[in-house]
Order: structure tokens, then sequence, then C-alpha cells
């Protein structure tokens, strides 16, 4: 059995490792979701004028060496120390954003977008390893706050790199490239304990067996989600509505589920886990269909509200069920083995969606989004989620 050695005496600053790391990944993460959302599409198809069809390449080459790193690193960290895992990756983090952004040559982008994406996503199991390892008990509030922390990152990254969309290619890139030492930074205003001993392969197959009846759920429900992102903001916007309004109706939901999340965690770690992992589940489904059916502005709003209330219910019950079930000995592998298989749901998603949109048309995907979520909510609704927290319980006696 692996024993984590923390030395909380060492510190640079106010900035313990697990501070760091949550850092590191807001930092990460606003360049990151700026660098898909805002700088890939403009460089490919409005400077550069290469196509949707390289814009399509960079991200899904993007996707998919984050989800090899997330998939690699995580049992390399419960081997080895979690700095000497992260050092080499965030180090190529400027040199992808340099590649992609200075390159005159669609291999450039390519290139960048692979190095990119591959560089700060091991940051994300090294995040939830270093909260779950110390507090299983109240997993689901402190990984809450993370996920607010990473809604707060996006919309920073994306708006200020929209913001700067009117400079010209080396001014944009000079900015991307500063902002890319930023996790590099932040992870120097620690210490970093070493991890005594290696993975235990055992437990790191037997988490795997326990956590079996979760896998599908993974995959199907970033799926689900990933599937309406095609088609949700160009069907709104064909609604009619002033396109400022959406905005502003874009932020106050994202900032009450911003608001909500840790909250929510709060209470479902004082037993609501399993209401609100089918609950949030079925009331998303919902929130879903009613997307599909909605003409107006207060219409939208009270199905967006819905979805984000809903969403900030599951996604912190979620996070904390599979915090429980994951041994100390093999925490980081498992996050990683949970985060890849949740990247490749959303790959397959947001390709699915859109193939589906052009042959039967946008509202055909909400509502197989929705059906999706409703057989999932039924599926928790009838897992032994106390009987997988029960068989869980020695082992993180035995820490």
């Amino acid at each position: 059995m692996s024993e984590h050695v923390v030395d909380k005496k060492k510190r640079l600053f106010f900035f313990n490792e697990q501070t760091a790391l949550q850092w590191a990944l807001a930092a990460g993460e606003s360049l990151r979701q700026g660098f898909a959302i805002i700088l890939i599409p403009q460089f490919v198809t409005e400077i550069h004028h290469w196509g949707y069809g390289l814009n399509g390449w960079a991200l899904a080459i993007y996707y998919f060496s984050d989800i090899m790193a997330r998939l690699i690193s995580g049992p390399l960290m419960d081997r080895h120390s979690t700095w000497r895992v992260l050092r080499l990756p965030i180090l190529i983090a400027p040199l992808g954003t340099a590649f992609a952004l200075l390159s005159n040559h669609p291999w450039g982008v390519l290139v960048g977008a692979c190095l990119l994406g591959a560089s700060l996503a091991p940051i994300w199991p090294a995040t939830f390893q270093s909260i779950t390892r110390e507090n299983k008990e109240n997993a689901s509030a402190q990984l809450g706050a993370v996920m607010a922390l990473w809604l707060i990152a996006t919309g920073i990254g994306v708006g200020s790199f929209a913001a700067l969309s009117y400079l010209h290619i080396p001014g944009i890139a000079i900015v991307a490239i500063i902002w890319s030492f930023l996790p590099m930074v932040f992870l120097h205003l620690t210490t970093h304990p070493p991890v005594v001993g290696s993975i235990s392969r055992p437990a790191f197959r037997e988490a795997t067996r326990q956590s079996r009846l979760l896998l599908p759920g993974m995959f199907l429900q970033t799926a689900a989600t990933s599937a309406i992102t095609p088609v949700a903001w160009p069907w709104v916007q064909h609604l009619g509505i002033p396109l400022l309004q959406l905005a502003i109706l874009a932020v106050i939901i994202g900032g009450l589920t911003v608001a909500v999340l840790s909250p929510l965690g709060k209470i479902a770690d004082r037993g609501a886990l399993h209401p609100f992992l089918f609950g949030g589940l079925f009331a998303i489904a919902i929130g879903v269909a009613a997307i599909s059916w909605s003409t107006t502005l207060w219409q939208l709003a009270l199905a967006g509200t819905l979805m984000g209330f809903s969403y900030a219910c599951f996604q912190p019950a979620w996070n904390g069920l599979q915090a429980r079930i994951i041994p100390p000995q093999a925490e980081a592998g498992m996050w990683g083995l949970f985060m890849g298989i949740e990247g490749i749901g959303n790959t397959v998603g947001s390709a699915a969606g859109g193939w589906i949109a052009d042959a039967a048309g946008p509202r055909t995907v909400f509502w197989l989004s929705a059906a999706i979520f409703t057989v999932l909510a039924l599926f928790y609704f009838l897992l032994p989620v106390s009987h997988l927290l029960e068989s869980n319980t020695p082992r993180r006696k035995d820490r």
C-alpha cells in the first residue's frame, strides 16, 4: 500500500500542494478552453482560411491527446510523485501554444493542438487525487468547488481571448504564450512531497472491477451532454431572441450554477448522494427536452435554470461517488481512467450530435439526449449505491 507523505510545514507563501494544483488547473483550463473555443477556430478559419476541415482535425487531435494524457499520467502519479509526472508536460504547454499560433502551415496547428492538449491535462487527475486522498467523506463538496473553479476559469479564458481577438497574430500569440507559463508558476509556489511506494496493481484491478457498473454511465452521460453542444447555440440563436439577451441569460445561469455547486455538494456528502444522482439526471432530461420546445426568452430561461441547478446537484454527487469507491493505492490511476472514458464520451457525442443534426434535424438531438439521461436516471435509481459504498469502506479504513 502506498503512503502519501505530505509535509505541510514546507510551504512557500500561502500555497499548499492542493491549493497550488487548483490554481494551476484554473490557469491551464482558462488557456485551453480559450484555445479550443476561440483561438483555433479564429486562426484556422478566419485568419488563414484553411477551412472547417482543419479546424475539426485540430480539435479532434487536441481532445485525443488530452484523453491519452489523462489515461497515462494517472497510474504514473500513483507510482511516482505528482511533481515528477507533471514537470515535463507543463514545460511543453508554451511550446504547443507557440506552434499552434505562430506557424504558417497547417501541420503546425495540428502539432500545437496535440502538444497543448496533452501538456496540461495531467493536472486534472493530480488535483482530484490531492483532494480525495485526504478526505473522501467531503469529496462531493470539495470536488464541486473544483468544478465551479473550472467553470469560472473557462469563462475567463473564453471571454479574454474573445476580447483580444482584435489584436494581430503576434499580439495574441504573445499573450497566450505568457499565459501558458502560469500553471508552471503556480506549481512552483509549493513543495512537492514524494510518494513512498508504488501503485498496487491488484488494487487498481479491484477498483476497476468494483466500478464496472459506473463505466457505461461515464461514457453515456458525457456523450449525451456533448451531443447537444454542436447544436445548442445555433438552435437558440434561430429563435429570434436578441444576442445580447442570450449572452446575459447564459452569464446569469452560469453564475447561479457556479454559486450552488459546492453547497449542493455538501448536502450530497450528508446523505443525499443517491437522490442527487438519479434526481439530477432526470431533471437534466426534462431541461434538455424543454429547450427543444422553447420559443421565448422566459421559456428558455426556465429550461436553462433547471439544467444548471440539476447539473449542480448531479456533478458533485457523481464525483463524490467516484471518490468513495477508489482505493488510496490507485487514486490517480483510477481518476485518469474515469476521465479518459468521459473524454471518449465527449468526443463520440460531439461527432454523433453533429451527424444526427444533419441527418434528422437538431431537435432530434435534444430528444435523444433527453432519452439517454432518462434511462441513466432510472439506472442510477436502481443502482445499489449503499452496497458500493459499504463494500469499499474497509479499504478506506486501511489507510
